[in-house]
């Protein structure tokens, strides 16, 4: 299982309005699910082989946050230009999901609390 773990998203220096930003904590209960979930599957004892992974960020402004229109690399060396910053969870979700490919799941199951920004990346489908 995969989720971005925004502890808090301002958007950054394109920044949430105040209304916005009174859910900045929300942006975490994926996270918080997919360790719920594997709490309960280990007190069970279940016998599957799970790997959780949790990329964690805080989403805030300061002196190193993303501008509008830097350009980063992702771990496969491909390079993403950030036109909004207010949308940190898809690039934390593609170097999760590359760096899963380490274990070489049969499944993944993204648990994200990011549809607007899912739906803006990967439409509607």
């Amino acid at each position: 299982m995969e989720t971005p773990g925004t502890t808090y998203d301002s958007g950054g220096l394109c920044r949430q309005s105040a209304a916005e930003q009174e859910y900045g904590r929300g942006d975490m209960t994926g996270a918080a699910v997919v360790v719920a979930a594997c709490r309960a599957v280990a007190s069970m004892r279940l016998p599957v082989n799970i790997r959780c992974l949790i990329p964690l960020c805080e989403h805030i402004m300061g002196s190193s946050a993303m501008k509008p229109g830097d350009v980063v690399k992702t771990m496969n060396g491909k390079c993403i230009e950030v036109a909004n910053t207010d949308y940190e969870g898809p690039l934390v979700i593609v170097d999760a999901l590359l760096y899963a490919k380490n274990y070489f799941p049969r499944y993944v199951i993204d648990v994200g609390t990011i549809s607007r920004e899912i739906k803006h990346t990967f439409g509607s489908e």
